[in-house]
């Protein structure tokens, strides 16, 4: 379940050997088969052992690189009914969108490490399902941290000056 714990509420599982519903795409069952969810599920069964009684609620995340370039995926796209589009000079973005216009994944190619910092603010904008504007997302010239302001409703001056955007760490170092 949600909370690492098999059939056997005595016993709980994490990693790649199970699978758990995800409440952010509405109990869809996902077996998320990387280092990030083994990990973050296995912290969260063994502070689930000790009755933190906390739901596992991690946007799924994967990553590789293949030569020169790095592939990263946050949620799920097979969840989106629409793809908008970022070109980049050197890579490409897409944000899949539900039919409501909730962002519930984004798909990014390009030089390794240069995807990073917006594919966090992405990641983050699928946790707080947000609903971004989808001209902001597929213009290279308006900065993620910029979008994720806007829905937040911040000021977008004040990502620029540094103030924290909800709670978000969108520092790449």
């Amino acid at each position: 379940d949600s909370f690492m714990r098999t059939s056997d509420r005595s016993i709980f599982a994490a990693g790649d050997c199970c699978s758990v519903p995800l409440e952010l795409y509405g109990g869809r069952r996902v077996r998320l088969e990387n280092w990030r969810a083994a990990l973050e599920q296995g912290v969260l069964a063994a502070r689930n052992m000790l009755d933190a009684n906390a739901a596992y609620t991690a946007v799924p995340w994967t990553w590789s690189d293949q030569y020169e370039l790095g592939i990263e995926i946050a949620g799920l796209p097979d969840e989106g009914v629409s793809v908008v589009t970022r070109e980049m000079a050197d890579g490409v973005t897409l944000y899949h969108l539900d039919a409501t216009g909730r962002l519930v994944a984004a798909s990014a190619l390009a030089p390794t490490g240069s995807i990073a910092h917006p594919m966090k603010i992405a990641e983050q904008m699928i946790a707080q399902r947000l609903s971004p504007d989808p001209t902001g997302l597929a213009d290279p010239a308006t900065d993620h941290d910029d979008v994720l302001a806007v829905q937040a409703g911040l000021d977008v001056g004040a990502a620029e000056d540094g103030v924290p955007i909800a709670g978000v760490d969108t520092d790449d170092g």
